[in-house]
Parts: C-alpha cells; structure tokens; sequence
C-alpha cells in the first residue's frame, strides 16, 4: 500500500467556556497544534461561529445595536446597556445609535 493514500485527519471541536468569558483563546490554541500534525483539520465551535456571525452581521446594526443583542451572553454588556440607557435617560433622548 502507498503511504500517501492515507491523509491524518483531526476534528477540533469545542465548548462556550462555563465562566462566561467570551474567547477563542483556548480554540487557537487547540488549533495550532492540529494544524502542526494533521493533514487536514476541521474546526467546530458554536464561539467562532457565534463571533464570525456577529461580523457578518455587523454592516446592518451599529456597535450599540451588537452590545444590546449580547446582553444574555455578557453581563459586561448588561452593564454598559444599562449605563447607556442611564445617560440617555438624564440627556432625554435617544442617542443615534441606539436600538429602541
């Protein structure tokens, strides 16, 4: 049989961390090594899709439109949500950019 017939293939597949940090730290890392040893890699993350799909997206809505969709992913976002809502409130009324 001939060596090169036989390709070594790797799946990355991963999970949303469980501390809420939103990061592909841990997906590159993994990456990185697959693509040192494997022929052919095929990557699995509900983050990067996730993120790739916010970029996407990102010519339709405005950086406050994208704060306010992630706030049950982030409470970070939560938090600016409410002080920009805050700040509208005391200015009296809405900011170009926000979703209302």
């Amino acid at each position: 049989m001939n060596e090169s017939n036989y390709d070594f293939h790797i799946t990355v597949s991963t999970t949303p961390q469980s501390d809420g940090e939103i990061s592909l730290e841990n997906e590159f890392r993994l990456l990185k090594t697959a693509l040192m040893y494997a022929d052919k890699v095929r990557f699995c993350s509900p983050v990067a899709f996730m993120l790739l799909q916010m970029q996407h997206e990102a010519n339709e809505y405005t950086p406050l439109e994208i704060i306010r969709m992630a706030v049950d992913l982030d409470p970070r976002a939560k938090r600016a949500v409410e002080t920009i809502d805050e700040l509208e409130k005391r200015n009296g009324e809405p900011k170009k950019n926000s979703l209302h």
